[in-house]
């Protein structure tokens, strides 16, 4: 009788090896870029610009006429009795001044206030341009928050503000 081999070595073994050897690699290199090294991706600097702004935008050019600044309804307006208010009531604030206007109408109407005592300050701030409706002037705090108190008994709203430091 001959002897027959019942196991045969395979010719597959080295593809089997193959695979094994380039899984460990590939593991390994998964292990190493997600665990430790925690830099999982970098974000190259922008240098380039977000926007972009025309020379020539087209339409119609508007003139400027130099008018900087906001009307108050005393009928001296003038920036040295502005720089001598030491506090006031703020009454609203508004993106508008067609919305403080209207307040003002409001005011005058309901609770009698006198037009020549309102003004209109603009407050610029980081995010937009606010407008603040003051009432009366006042030179020291302690007045300023009795009559504060006295409109807020008249459920009117009201802040005490130093305008100095506007």
């Amino acid at each position: 009788m001959s002897r027959k081999k019942i196991f045969y070595k395979s010719k597959n073994n080295f593809i089997i090896r193959f695979l094994i050897f380039l899984i460990l690699i590939f593991s390994i290199i998964y292990y190493y870029n997600f665990y430790i090294n925690n830099d999982n991706f970098l974000i190259n600097e922008n240098n380039d610009p977000f926007y972009e702004i025309l020379k020539d935008s087209g339409g119609k050019t508007i003139p400027d006429y130099g008018i900087d600044f906001l009307e108050n309804n005393q009928k001296n307006n003038s920036t040295s009795e502005l720089n001598n208010i030491n506090f006031s009531i703020q009454l609203e604030s508004s993106d508008t001044i067609k919305h403080l206007n209207s307040k003002i109408n409001e005011f005058i109407v309901q609770n009698k206030f006198d037009l020549s005592k309102f003004f209109i300050i603009e407050f610029n701030n980081e995010i937009t341009t606010q407008y603040l409706l003051l009432y009366e002037n006042f030179d020291k705090r302690d007045s300023a928050e009795s009559y504060c108190n006295e409109l807020k008994s008249k459920d009117i709203r009201c802040l005490v503000v130093n305008i100095k430091n506007l």
